[in-house]
């Protein structure tokens, strides 16, 4: 029997109970000592183990916690076997290390996504970490790998080192892995690669000429400026030249080397140098001597910049010459109103000479008592205060002579100094002209009192004197025949005519006189002129002695007759006598006044002719008519000159074929009934109405109607007697003088706008020049060279403002005076904007604008290519001014149709200030004063979209705008596809 004893105590108690030989019980009694000798060996071994190896984790855990890198080891299904506090801290954010044991990752990533379900990217790490841990179990190699993701909202950028476990028989029973938080370095090496390219970008794009040679001279280096300053396609074009060979003096080389060589560097030395295909250019050479082994410089093109100095000593000498060809009066002034300087319309319109003027006040060039010397003073203290002064003034000439003179200051710079600029016009003519419209509109009026004024033929004469400037006036009724005339008035000097009725023999006035020769060619051709053998008419029956006396009484030198005319019929006629100081002025308006003059005759005739009613009524120019006051109003009799003023037969009315009411032009219509329905109710039964009646053929002449309102005994109305006159000559005048009027005005505003440009936006850079370049040349040693630069620059772009100003100007002049050519063809439009895009492509770069063309390639359209060419320039150059750095400009074209017509409409977008809605009707009329500066302060005179305009339509087309202030502006213009 074999009992298995725990320990020796339990042995040697079993041993009382057990009946076995005593031999065998010791025997096995010293083999279960043996045992459990073992046994306790064993176990101690155990315990020691154990103890090492609790030891040996506790080392692990401390190395691996205070290691900054994440460390973990997975069983083969992904769970967690060990973990440090780095990626329990970084990446699955538990406290208790103990936690994950057993659990993959994910579980921890689904636990940190589930915070924060409303933003899908709040944790999007661990996507791969299972795909590479499945790629090192596979292969069962080690394996390096990055890996990355949002972590809480915050970007990770791991290196991962993975490695499978494997037992004792070789078998994979895990992997284990770190993982090094490198995101910073992977931020700063990004950023190192976008540094590199900028500055990469920046050797490339700029605009110097940037290189690197040995110190033999090689070119080992350059950027695309430098190649194309000397001509090349490409910079390896130019690598391996030698820099001695690009020089055209081999002394500037000696001298740049010595130099360099010297003091290590170089700065701003100029020279000449040659270009590929033999072409001398200025550059500035800016260079560092490295370690005495390499040349680093950069090189400036100056050649424009030195023939833009030599185009500005000849712009200096232009605008002197510019200053004094202008024929009016320019003035410089300081603030108290001395003059400074004056041009020599100055000189010419006063007499002085400019030393007698300069140092004077403008008192001087005035006529004493005639000015207001101190609102004139109010106004040059406004002026230089920035605000644009106009008034007139009375000036005195050397010879004493008098004038009027239209003013215009502005505050400007002379030489860097403030002062006032003033435009001073002569306005006589104007004066005259004004003076003309103002006796023209009131003696027009003064003599339309037909039937029931008498004329006085006597003031006739003396307004067409005031009028026409002439020192002797005949105002003389011609007979039917056209053999006699009658003269009825004559005005001029008093005295002089009472001395001359002395030598004629009496008064001419109301006797009946034969028509002399110089009056029958004016019937013939309206007017007649004689300058030599100057006599009065023979008819005028004056002995030869007398009539010399006569012409030298008069001083008459010349003769002009202009005949009265109404519906080429001629009435009267106008004697005109000049003497050496006067010529007729105002022609268009005394012809127009003698139109006026032909309904006055033509109503003195018919009040001459009311006792003989008959004759009038059959050939006058009277149309009688009595009407009806039914519906339609029928005519119940017509005269019978109807047919000689309108080539209506009175049988026409008789028959009832015509009704009168059918004959009135629609517009005038329901006047006309309404007035004479409002007279014949209130019982006014004379009155006079104007209308347009249509005649015989079609054509509707304006008419003046004088109706008598016929009652019977009891007051009730019998009809409606009408005595018509054809005044459709009087209204063509009317509105001739109207028109001529609004064009005076006009014109009176264009020339203003003009001179006010040449007087102030033209000067005023001139002076910028003038006053830089002073500085430059009195004080160039005391300055350094950047502020040498600074001026310069001023020059230039002041330089460029005024030729683009000048540039317009002229082109508007030759379109204001027609001697614009145009020549239209078909272009292509894409070309045009190309073109003019490389022309602003220097102006757009300095503000970092854009410009983008979206015109595709044979876009045609018929135009003259010049034109078009100066309204894309200004337009874009519009667009640049008012765009803010950095923004963009876009030019593009669509297809369209007006009128059945085909067009296209070109369309030029900024998003630069834009324009107030009340300010965009300013923008292209020449009468209003709208300027705005650009974006950077650039000026404008606001005559290059004038100019568009102009140019627009002399093309066939229109020009628009629409704007949004802060969000830009399109201006639009159309041209058509094919010849009209």
């Amino acid at each position: 029997m074999r009992i298995n004893l725990p320990h020796v105590e339990e042995i040697n108690t079993t041993i009382l109970f057990l009946h076995k030989e005593k031999d065998d019980l010791k025997k096995e009694i010293e083999m279960l000592r043996a045992q459990n000798e073992h046994l306790r060996r064993a176990e101690n071994t155990l315990q020691e183990s154990e103890a090492r190896y609790r030891k040996l984790y506790h080392l692990l855990r401390l190395m691996a916690d205070n290691l900054p890198d994440l460390v973990w080891a997975k069983d083969l299904e992904g769970n967690f076997l060990f973990v440090n506090k780095a990626i329990c801290e970084k990446l699955l954010f538990t406290e208790n290390i103990e936690e994950p044991f057993g659990k993959p990752d994910q579980y921890f990533f689904d636990r940190v996504r589930a915070m924060h379900p409303e933003i899908p990217d709040y944790h999007t790490f661990g996507k791969d970490c299972v795909v590479t841990d499945k790629q090192v179990i596979k292969t069962r190699q080690q394996g390096r790998f990055e890996e990355f993701g949002n972590v809480k909202g915050n970007f990770l950028y791991l290196d991962v080192s993975k490695a499978p476990i494997f037992d004792d028989s070789g078998n994979i029973i895990g992997t284990v892995g770190s993982g090094r938080d490198i995101t910073q370095q992977k931020i700063m090496e990004a950023e190192l690669e976008i540094s590199e390219q900028q500055i990469k970008n920046l050797f490339e794009a700029n605009l110097a000429g940037i290189y690197q040679t040995d110190i033999h001279g090689e070119i080992i280096a350059c950027n695309r400026a430098f190649s194309n300053i000397f001509g090349y396609n490409s910079a390896t074009e130019v690598m391996g030249l030698n820099a001695a060979d690009l020089y055209l003096n081999k002394q500037d080389r000696i001298d740049f080397l010595s130099k360099i060589n010297e003091k290590k560097f170089i700065k701003n030395y100029e020279c000449q140098l040659v270009r590929k295909d033999g072409s001398v250019c200025w550059v500035l050479v800016n260079a560092v001597l490295e370690n005495h082994k390499q040349i680093m410089g950069s090189i400036i093109d100056v050649t424009q910049l030195k023939e833009s100095i030599k185009a500005l000593e000849i712009s200096e000498l232009n605008y002197r010459r510019l200053f004094n060809c202008m024929t009016d009066a320019v003035y410089i002034m300081d603030e108290d109103g001395h003059f400074l300087d004056v041009n020599d319309g100055a000189v010419q319109m006063y007499g002085y000479s400019k030393a007698e003027i300069v140092g004077k006040t403008p008192a001087f060039l005035g006529e004493p008592g005639k000015n207001d010397l101190e609102r004139t003073g109010e106004s040059l203290r406004m002026a230089f205060q920035g605000v644009r002064q106009a008034f007139e003034w009375i000036g005195r000439r050397k010879n004493g002579e008098t004038f009027p003179k239209e003013v215009i200051i502005n505050k400007g710079t002379y030489f860097g100094r403030d002062v006032l600029i003033a435009n001073g016009r002569d306005i006589t003519e104007r004066k005259n002209e004004e003076e003309g419209i103002r006796l023209l509109s009131s003696a027009a009026m003064r003599y339309m009192d037909f039937p029931f004024a008498r004329i006085d033929f006597q003031m006739i004469a003396e307004d067409i004197r005031a009028l026409s400037g002439a020192s002797l006036v005949f105002l003389n009724l011609h007979d039917n025949d056209q053999e006699n005339f009658t003269i009825k008035a004559i005005a001029g000097d008093h005295d002089l005519i009472e001395k001359a009725r002395g030598l004629m023999g009496g008064s001419l006035i109301n006797k009946f006189r034969e028509i002399d020769e110089l009056t029958r060619i004016a019937i013939k051709a309206r007017s007649a002129y004689n300058k030599e053998d100057v006599h009065f008419p023979k008819s005028w029956k004056i002995p030869a002695e007398q009539e010399k006396l006569l012409i030298e009484l008069f001083d008459v030198r010349r003769q002009l007759v202009i005949t009265i005319c109404n519906q080429g019929n001629t009435l009267g006629s106008i004697h005109f006598s000049f003497d050496k100081d006067n010529t007729l002025k105002n022609k268009e308006l005394t012809e127009i006044f003698l139109n006026h003059i032909g309904s006055v005759l033509l109503r003195y005739q018919a009040e001459e002719s009311v006792s003989a009613e008959k004759n009038l009524f059959i050939s006058g120019p009277i149309v009688v008519v009595i009407r009806n006051n039914r519906e339609e109003f029928p005519v119940e009799y017509v005269s019978p000159n109807i047919f000689i003023q309108f080539g209506y037969r009175q049988e026409d009315f008789r028959v009832g074929k015509i009704a009168y009411a059918s004959l009135i032009h629609p517009e005038d219509k329901a006047g006309y009934e309404e007035k004479l329905k409002s007279n014949i109710l209130n019982n006014i039964d004379f009155f006079e109405v104007e209308y347009r009646l249509k005649n015989a053929i079609g054509e509707f002449r304006w008419v003046n109607d004088i109706i008598i309102i016929v009652r019977d005994d009891q007051g009730n109305l019998k009809n409606i007697r009408g005595y018509l006159m054809d005044i459709t000559s009087r209204k063509e005048d009317e509105e001739k003088l109207k028109i001529y009027s609004e064009g005076l005005q006009s014109l009176n505003a264009t020339k203003d706008k003009f001179f006010s440009i040449i007087a102030h936006d033209l000067k005023n850079p001139f002076h910028s020049i003038m006053g830089f370049s002073e500085l430059l040349h009195q004080e160039f040693d005391s300055y350094n060279d950047e502020e040498r630069k600074g001026y310069i620059k001023n020059i230039w772009e002041a330089s460029e403002s005024t030729y683009r100003l000048v540039q317009n100007l002229l082109e508007w002049s030759r379109a204001q005076t027609g001697r614009m050519e145009y020549r239209p063809q078909l272009h292509d439009l894409s070309i045009v904007a190309n073109e003019t895009i490389l022309v602003m492509k220097a102006q757009a770069e300095e503000k970092n604008i854009k410009l983008l063309t979206e015109i595709r390639y044979n876009s045609m359209a018929f135009f003259d290519e010049n034109m078009i060419k100066t309204v894309v320039r200004n337009l874009l150059s519009n667009a640049v001014k008012f765009s803010s750095p950095g923004g963009a400009v876009k030019i593009d074209m669509q297809y369209t149709t007006y009128a059945d017509q085909p067009y296209v409409v070109v369309k030029v977008t900024d998003n630069g200030t834009g324009i107030s809605e009340e300010n965009i009707e300013k923008l292209f009329k020449l009468d209003e004063k709208f300027v705005l500066s650009g974006t950077s302060g650039e000026k404008g005179t606001g005559l290059g979209l004038i100019l568009c305009k102009e140019l627009i339509h002399k093309n066939g087309g229109k020009i628009w705008v629409t704007s949004e202030e802060g969000k830009g502006s399109s201006f639009f213009f159309s041209l058509p596809r094919m010849y009209k």
